[in-house]
């Protein structure tokens, strides 16, 4: 519990301060307003009407502090949410790709749920405030009232508080329970959407996908916010009761003993009542306050992995135009996986001359794709090193020599907002890219530098995707399996027509290819067996 209250007050000080003092004006108004009320029901002042008035500008004036207070502190936690969210995606992007990669399928439920339910916790502190703040006063004016009714009345509270105390923990593990079987759901779901069409056509294989990866993981999130629900309901109505049937025996018995009038336990059973809800919100809160320590250490455990795979790059890596040296050099570079694979990219030796067309072909699991991943600096050589130009890349210039790539991956995603490389200026480029592509009247840029269609085919994606590539206008450009998803028609446009003129125009272009019918557009081809370079020939050699 002081983890979470220290999260909020940490950083948060100063709107919860706030939150307690409008919760203070509008529970004093509250009070004030009951206590006139028992005015009116005694008849005790003889101008029941201006009473009356009085206390219906105390409730208004109540309700309008809880309203614009209750709206400044939502805004305030959700604009936290927001802005913490962004920050660790912007974290997440400027981290050590082969350090975050397998954190990355908690990544999107973490910023989307827990987060979520942290912000949904600060956004309940003010009605929290309110209650203490009124059930503090009561029991203070209930012991004014009579403090040996009150004295007697407190272990009643004492014993349904421990009881709170107590099943905590019991709330702590179910949460942790829900958050893992939610992240099981939402890889699941993930999954489906991206081998959808996998699964539409085998029904087999849809309906065990369904009823084992699917169902599983939905039942199970069921059950669990069931038997949630189950614990927290049974626990309120045993407190209630224990509570009820515990105020009835003491006020039998304070009756029969004469000590006090019937209007004395009157007024005093209706101010226990007006702060049994304050009281069961108080209850409330305390058991949330489990589910928002789960949320925090997800949270806080995705930043701690983050920040320890944050790195600074800010050293620039130059680029000359009419530089002899080779462009890039694989300089005897190793890289192999942690974990149990045994898979290992071993003394890797090759150049890569500067307006250069480069294919690189092996079978599948020879490495072309771990290879690709080392070129372009998203893994580190463990052993050996790259070079741009003579320039030897590490981890204080890796962010500029990427700046020097255009990519297109197998499972590259469709990004619709193209802001960063649309402007007024280039949009007629685009237009005549867009007709190029052949995907006229089948998307076109809104007004916000957004496709406005994304749902296509994947060879239309594909295209779309270089479309982008090509508005980049970096220095290289370097694909794999781009043309994989493309009809013959735009395969041999790709390699006759689209990499000879990037060439053309200045760029180096590196290949992952298959399409063996069209190696003679390289100017040589890598093979890649088993993690090492079996051969690098010209492609008339292979023709």
């Amino acid at each position: 519990m002081w983890r979470v209250i220290g999260f909020f007050f940490k950083s948060s000080w100063k709107v919860i301060l706030f939150a307690a003092a409008s919760s203070a004006v509008a529970a004093g108004a509250n009070l004030y307003s009951l206590k006139l009320l028992g005015e009116v029901v005694t008849g005790e002042d003889p101008n029941l009407y201006l009473l009356l008035g009085y206390i219906s500008v105390l409730i208004i004036v109540s309700s309008v502090i809880t309203l614009f207070s209750g709206k400044y502190v939502t805004k305030y936690f959700e604009l936290k949410v927001a802005n913490y969210r962004k920050e660790l995606a912007e974290k997440a992007l400027y981290s050590k790709y082969d350090k975050i990669e397998n954190k990355l399928d908690k990544l999107v439920p973490i910023l989307m749920f827990e987060t979520g339910a942290i912000g949904g916790f600060g956004k309940n502190i003010p009605g929290f405030m309110v209650a203490i703040f009124q059930s503090v006063v009561v029991l203070g004016y209930l012991f004014k009232l009579s403090w040996i009714l009150t004295v007697s009345f407190l272990p009643i509270f004492i014993i349904v508080s421990v009881t709170n105390i107590l099943t905590l923990p019991l709330f702590k593990k179910l949460e942790e329970a829900i958050s893992k079987t939610r992240f099981k759901l939402h890889f699941s779901l993930d999954r489906m959407e991206k081998g959808f069409k996998d699964l539409i056509v085998n029904r087999q294989h849809s309906k065990a996908y369904i009823g084992g990866s699917i169902d599983k993981p939905n039942k199970g999130l069921v059950d669990l916010n069931v038997r949630n629900f189950y614990l927290r309901t049974l626990l309120d109505k045993s407190e209630n009761t224990f509570v009820i049937i515990s105020l009835g025996l003491l006020l039998v018995y304070a009756m029969t003993g004469s000590a006090f009038t019937e209007n004395e336990l009157i007024e005093y059973m209706a101010l226990i009542l007006y702060i049994r809800p304050s009281l069961n919100r108080i209850a409330g809160f305390t058991k949330q306050v489990k589910g928002v320590e789960n949320a925090l250490e997800q949270v806080e455990s995705l930043d701690v992995d983050i920040r320890k795979s944050l790195f600074e790059s800010e050293e620039i890596v130059d680029f000359k135009e009419s530089s002899e040296l080779p462009l890039i050099k694989v300089d005897n570079a190793s890289y192999s996986y942690s974990g149990k694979s045994t898979f290992k990219l071993d003394s890797i030796d090759f150049d890569i001359m500067q307006n250069e067309i480069v294919i690189i072909n092996g079978s599948n699991g020879s490495g072309k794709s771990t290879l690709f991943k080392l070129i372009i600096g998203l893994y580190s050589a463990q052993e050996g090193e790259i070079t741009f130009q003579g320039q030897p890349i590490n981890r204080d210039n890796i962010q500029s020599y990427r700046s020097y790539f255009s990519c297109f991956f197998t499972d590259s995603q469709l990004f619709d907002d193209l802001s960063y490389v649309v402007n007024d200026g280039n949009k007629p480029r685009v237009a005549e890219l867009i007709e190029y592509l052949d995907l006229t009247n089948k998307t076109s840029l809104d007004d916000g530098f957004t496709i406005t269609n994304s749902n296509l085919s994947n060879g239309q994606r594909g295209r779309l995707n270089l479309l982008r590539l090509l508005l980049e206008d970096r220095q290289i450009y370097f694909m794999d399996e781009w043309a994989a998803n493309q009809d013959i028609y735009f395969k041999e446009k790709f390699y006759t027509e689209i990499v000879p003129n990037l060439k053309k125009n200045g760029k180096t272009v590196i290949l992952i290819s298959h399409d063996d019918k069209f190696y003679s557009v390289a100017d040589r081809i890598i093979t890649i067996k088993n993690g090492k370079v079996e051969k690098i020939v010209a492609p008339d050699v292979i023709a």
